[in-house]
């Protein structure tokens, strides 16, 4: 069985047995229970708790050993203390499960008993060709499967070509921290490592780069142990999908926390960074990073170019754009005689028109939406620009309609589809604004010009990491 098969039976299993079954309630008792929210999640296959002091859990019935079952076995989740672990891996073994899930902690994060234990179970599992997951993890969601092992209920009602692999339980809400709970930003599948005892990154990206409902791979890394095989084919997969990492454990103090609660090594920061340009993958700085770059993956074409406009009525947002696109090497546009000279009628005299556009005069004229559309459209029409930032004033529309502008950047984005289009939306009706601009899924909107300026960096580069 290659590799791409043994994690399907991880990801999309048919037949789910989980030893160590607990009736108590997550919401009631307070307890970390994975077998509740299984039970309500509609997961079209089986689940078969494994308990033999009760015959019946959330309206299934449990069962005293494997033995008992009455199918074949895909997948099995052991929730054990760690002591009882080892036999409970022995029998899925001898009973010829190939995927083994190993919720419980106390393993190679925690002391040298637990070291000599993790290494126990590794080897009974190779033994009988299995594979273990964790210890000390969360499992998987996957959304499309209708399936996952998180202690929470989990509403899996859309689904996301986002696919995200952890080495911790960040995913756990199936949403990056700043996502909105549906659309761009959900994650349609996700893998909790835990220990990586023995399936690892490696596993999951062939998993991904097979899979056709994943478009974009985002990674939260602690360490990484075989990493010649990561880079031969994580330099496979960019060639295809993007793959934006979050490498945590930078400081001594992270890399402590990360030896303690998942028995990562950090590494070197600097090796890190090598790494991930060889292998063509984007690193982010932070988790609300990692969904900006995520979702402009999703919804922007790539930015072939490094040449920027910028559009704003606020020159002090002009400035910090001008700053961001310098920090993150790109360059300000150089607008065409054609172009200036089509929209320097919005201008005073006195004005040069030069980029960025501060659009400022026209809104105090009355004349915004008309300069608004005339400088949108002439820049994008512009072949020294390869993509635009422009910004928004969010102010409630019954009372300042004649300032939104959001049908016009979404009829420019349709109009120019090859050009990413991003938006830096303020004001107390931000929320409104942002759904009005990204209806079409063809415009980006951030909350600060910096954070926009940076997807589009993240796109030229994944522009280039294709093209090499």
């Amino acid at each position: 069985m290659d590799i791409v098969q043994q994690m399907k039976l991880f990801f999309e299993p048919n037949s789910i047995a989980v030893i160590g079954a607990s009736a108590r309630k997550v919401i009631g008792d307070g307890y970390l229970n994975i077998l509740q929210p299984m039970s309500e999640c509609n997961f079209s296959g089986s689940i078969y708790p494994i308990n033999p002091s009760t015959d019946n859990m959330f309206n299934m019935q449990s069962y005293g050993n494997l033995k008992e079952l009455p199918e074949k076995i895909d997948l099995a989740i052991i929730a054990l203390p760690r002591t009882l672990v080892p036999s409970a891996v022995r029998e899925c073994v001898d009973f010829g499960i190939k995927a083994i899930m190993v919720f419980s902690a106390g393993f190679g994060e925690a002391d040298e008993e637990g070291k000599e234990l993790q290494n126990h179970i590794v080897s009974l599992a190779r033994e009988g060709g299995a594979r273990i997951l964790g210890p000390n993890t969360l499992g998987f969601i996957n959304a499309h499967h209708n399936f996952h092992t998180a202690f929470n209920t989990l509403a899996l009602d859309d689904t996301s070509p986002i696919s995200f692999v952890t080495q911790s339980g960040l995913w756990s809400y199936r949403h990056f921290p700043d996502s909105p709970r549906s659309g761009p930003g959900r994650i349609g599948k996700a893998i909790c490592l835990g220990n990586t005892s023995d399936v690892n990154f490696v596993d999951a990206l062939h998993y991904l780069e097979a899979d056709p409902q994943t478009k974009v791979i985002a990674l939260h890394i602690e360490g990484i142990r075989n990493g010649r095989e990561f880079i031969e084919v994580a330099s496979r997969i960019t060639k295809k999908k993007p793959i934006i990492a979050l490498k945590a454990g930078r400081s001594e103090e992270a890399a402590r926390s990360a030896a303690s609660h998942s028995g990562s090594l950090a590494g070197k920061d600097e090796i890190y960074n090598a790494l991930f340009k060889q292998c063509g993958i984007i690193r982010v700085a932070n988790m609300a990073e990692m969904e900006d770059v995520a979702r402009a993956f999703l919804m922007l074409p790539p930015m072939k170019g490094k040449r920027v406009g910028i559009l704003s009525h606020v020159g002090g947002a002009c400035t910090v754009s001008v700053d961001a696109c310098v920090q993150k090497g790109l360059d300000i546009a150089k607008l065409s005689p054609m172009t200036i000279s089509g929209i320097s009628k919005i201008f005073p005299e006195w004005m040069p028109v030069t980029n960025p556009l501060d659009i400022w005069f026209a809104m105090a004229s009355g004349r915004y939406r008309e300069g608004f559309e005339l400088c949108l459209d002439s820049i994008l029409r512009d072949d020294g620009v390869d993509g635009v930032l422009c910004t928004s004033w969010a102010v409630p529309e019954s009372d300042f309609e004649v300032y939104n502008p959001s049908d016009i950047i979404t009829q420019c984005a349709a109009k120019f589809p090859e050009k990413p289009i991003v938006a830096w939306v303020y004001g107390p009706s931000t929320d409104e604004r942002k759904s009005a601009i990204e209806r079409t899924g063809e415009v980006a909107v951030y909350p600060t010009p910096e954070r926009a300026i940076n997807v589009l960096s993240a796109l030229h580069t994944y522009w280039q990491v294709q093209k090499q």
